[in-house]
């Protein structure tokens, strides 16, 4: 092959230790081009080169997503060979089967393509041959003017003969008498030149056989065309077979969807329960709060009271005070009994909103208790839906063990469209064999040029003799014209029915491979409708659940409507008690100085002014010391002025007020007891 353009055709067969997909290609090297095979890799690539040696070296490289995972060298020679791929590591990432054919461009016409179809009709490589040995003897036979007509007439016949659309030799070129390999009668030198009754017998019984040789050859390329289509037709059921087993399992996994969807919506609306329930928990707890804030309210009302009732006690220690200062007690005396007559008025209305409270906390806990036999009955809803949930979570189990067995119908399937593929690989290694034999042609086309060159010396030589016996050969022309059609006849058959007998082997396999692939169907077709069966049997049950499902839903929302109302008159009476703590809170306490301290007495005008202190505890410790909330202070006068001793730093008393207020409520915050217990309700 050197000195000439040649093709090299490469094909991919199969891997080991690596698992080729969609995303893999294969690119191939030879000298200064590149070329890629993609996924599916039934395709091939093909090179024309200029000089091709025997054992040239080529590249394969595997590549991801233009990422190079493996590459392996191999040899330009007409084989199959296996490329051992090494990654960037240099360590071996598997190997790689391809095969290799180097031909020349000419070659390539007689080549079969292993992907073509089988009603495709390839050039035959025998007319290609005979069309090579006519140029070279078309000199030689142009030559001989004086057997034109002989020649002529056979040529007619010739003519007649390859107008018939056969099928290997259909539009190809016509040959000549003498590349057919037709032996032409010697000349038999002392013996008469008439031919006997045995010749003409055997004549006769070879015209016989011809014609019915030529009867059978006909009956075999019909049978040829009718074994191609039934190729044809059982490669298209397969793609058929394959579509319908797609189309069933698509079918199968929507369902096994649909069903876990169905799942996945009872289990919302029963969380959604679930949350209502722990909804209405909250809000029990809240109330339980109020009532605890009442009571504190509650505790601190009778803190005011003790304080009152000190105040009083402090009053009867200051008799004697007040005895020597009578003048000033009669000048008062008007002003305590005003201050008597609110005093007893605020215990008057402090006594009625007591029993008030009284009444509401009784109230309170009648509706705790309520609230409480409520909460049993939810309880108890709640244990019933979780059996039902436990028996739904059964049903659920028993619905993934039929999925699991499902699936492994599934895979049962898969393996036999495993073997369905692999009976197509054997299919193509036969037509590989095809290629083989005709490899095997061709060598034996080519033992027949030898024989033919061989047969046009002595045919030159032959016609140097028939000038001396013109009139004999005359009156064989008509005979010789028959036996020259029924060599042609024979040498045809010689090729074809060696392609015919490969072809009806063929076609046995595929016809077992048909019935086998129609026994598969069947039994495949029963287990489908067996399952249909049990899926719609299954669809059914599980409709009368959702059906009781929706049912228990729908008293539930009801229960928990009714919940809802009892909840909304519960907050409406805790508006109603909400709004009479704020009237009481808004009865304003007022700071009582002792009479004749000017610091108390311009406390106390200060303190009155204001509202943001009612929240923090003020109190007299002895003359001119306090403590105002967490904080113990001086208070002296200067310049007419309430001055404040807050640890080394001195302020006015405004000033001390405008920052400590804020300080003192941000500490009373963080130390109720309230806010801790509400603090662990959210943690909980």
């Amino acid at each position: 092959m050197e000195g000439s353009i040649c093709r090299i055709e490469i094909y991919f067969v199969e891997s080991q230790n690596i698992v080729l997909s969609k995303s893999h290609t294969l690119k191939i090297y030879v000298r200064d081009q590149a070329k890629i095979i993609q996924h599916p890799f039934s395709t091939s690539v093909i090179f024309d080169v200029e000089s091709v040696s025997q054992g040239e070296p080529m590249l394969l490289s595997v590549e991801e997503k233009n990422e190079e995972i493996g590459i392996g060298d191999f040899k330009a020679t007409s084989t199959e060979q296996w490329v051992n791929l090494s990654s960037k590591d240099k360590s071996e990432c598997g190997r790689v089967k391809v095969s290799v054919h180097v031909m020349s461009i000419e070659d390539t016409q007689m080549r079969r393509s292993p992907e073509k179809h089988p009603t495709e009709v390839t050039d035959c490589p025998r007319c290609s041959y005979l069309q090579k040995i006519s140029e070279s003897q078309q000199n030689e036979l142009l030559s001989l003017e004086e057997h034109k007509s002989t020649y002529s007439d056979i040529k007619q016949i010739i003519k007649e003969y390859y107008s018939v659309d056969h099928i290997p030799y259909a539009s190809k070129y016509i040959p000549d008498i003498e590349e057919l390999g037709v032996d032409l009668p010697a000349p038999c030198h002392g013996k008469s030149s008439q031919i006997t009754k045995q010749e003409a017998d055997h004549l006769k019984e070879v015209i016989i056989g011809l014609t019915e040789k030529l009867k059978v050859l006909q009956l075999v390329q019909d049978e040829v065309k009718t074994l191609r289509q039934q190729l044809y037709d059982s490669h298209v059921n397969r793609l058929n077979l394959q579509t319908t087993i797609k189309e069933n399992t698509e079918q199968l996994e929507a369902k096994c969807k649909e069903q876990c969807k169905k799942h996945l919506e009872i289990n919302e609306d029963r969380s959604k329960a679930m949350q209502s329930l722990l909804d209405q928990q909250h809000v029990y707890a809240q109330k339980c709060l109020e009532v605890d804030q009442l009571k504190s309210d509650l505790s601190t009302l009778n803190a005011n009271l003790q304080q009152l009732k000190a105040e009083q006690y402090n009053f009867n220690t200051m008799k004697d005070h007040v005895s020597r200062l009578e003048a000033e007690l009669k000048e008062s005396s008007g002003k305590r009994d005003d201050l008597n007559n609110e005093h007893k008025k605020t215990l008057d209305d402090f006594s009625a909103s007591k029993l008030r409270q009284n009444s509401n906390i009784e109230s309170l806990n009648k509706e705790k208790l309520e609230l409480l036999d409520q909460i049993d009955q939810i309880n108890k809803q709640i244990l019933s839906q979780k059996h039902q949930n436990e028996g739904l979570n059964k049903e659920n189990t028993e619905l993934e063990k039929e999925i699991r067995q499902l699936e492994g119908e599934i895979n049962i399937l898969v393996d036999e469209n495993k073997e369905i593929e692999h009976s197509r690989q054997a299919a193509l290694e036969k037509e590989d064999h095809c290629i083989k034999l005709h490899r095997d042609i061709h060598e034996a086309a080519q033992k027949f040029e030898s024989e033919l060159e061989n047969l046009s010396k002595l045919n030159t030589q032959l016609l140097k003799e028939k000038t001396n016996v013109m009139d004999d050969l005359n009156k064989l022309e008509n005979v010789l014209e028959n036996k020259t059609e029924e060599v042609q006849d024979l040498t045809r058959n010689n090729y074809s029915s060696l392609a015919q007998c490969t072809i009806l082997e063929q076609q046995i396999c595929i016809q077992n491979d048909q019935y086998e692939i129609r026994k598969t169907i069947e039994s495949q077709t029963e287990v489908n409708e067996k399952i249909k069966d049990i899926l719609l049997e299954e669809i059914s049950s599980m409709g009368e659940q959702l059906k009781k499902q929706s049912e228990e839903c729908l008293l539930l929302s009801k229960n928990v409507e009714n919940c809802k109302k009892i909840l909304d008159g519960k907050n409406q009476e805790k508006n109603d008690l909400l709004k009479i703590v704020e009237e009481l809170k808004q009865v304003k306490p007022v700071y009582v100085p002792v009479r004749g301290e000017q610091v108390d007495e311009l406390l106390a005008e200060v303190l009155n002014g204001r509202i943001d202190w009612l929240s923090i505890e003020m109190k007299r410790e002895s003359e001119g010391n306090y403590t105002f909330g967490s904080k113990d202070i001086d208070m002296f006068i200067e310049n007419n002025a309430l001055m404040v001793r807050c640890g080394k730093a001195i302020m006015a008393i405004d000033e001390f007020l405008k920052t400590y207020i804020p300080i003192e409520i941000h500490k009373k915050q963080l130390t109720k007891p309230e806010s801790k217990l509400s603090i662990k309700f959210l943690a909980k």
